[in-house]
């Protein structure tokens, strides 16, 4: 892409709602808008408690898609990306534990640095595809 703006402010805003959507939110409150999330979760998985962590994954997926998209580089590099947004996704979830409306979560963590990872290669693949058939 040779005109990333609008990619990254695709970015800022996904990294905004994501954080806004950690730190703020009941999940109680929000349980019905994530029932799509458990849905997937049976239909895959055949455990509808697996959707909260399918809720992350995509999350930081499309964070991580973005972050690609949006050319992102940190000491002059794509890659660390996926380890900040895995930071970033820790960091939360301590940050959830201390503010007391809900409770940090490993597995959530983990969650998060799959999804960061997912997207960013997935982004990378489409990259690949594209560029095959650009050539074509």
């Amino acid at each position: 892409m040779k005109h990333p703006v609008p990619a990254r402010v695709l970015f800022v805003l996904l990294f905004a709602v994501v954080t806004w959507l950690t730190l703020s939110t009941d999940p109680d409150e929000t349980k019905a808008g994530f029932d799509i999330f458990n849905w997937l979760a049976v239909a895959l998985f055949g455990r509808s408690d697996l959707g909260d962590k399918l809720a992350h994954f995509s999350a930081y997926g499309a964070l991580g898609f973005a972050g690609a998209m949006a050319q992102w580089r940190i000491m002059g590099r794509a890659w660390p990306l996926v380890p900040g947004l895995a930071l970033y996704g820790v960091a939360l979830e301590v940050a959830q534990h201390v503010g007391g409306v809900r409770d940090g979560n490993a597995f959530d963590a983990g969650a998060n640095a799959l999804g960061a990872a997912a997207g960013f290669f997935l982004f990378g693949a489409c990259m690949q595809i594209w560029r095959r058939r650009a050539a074509a």
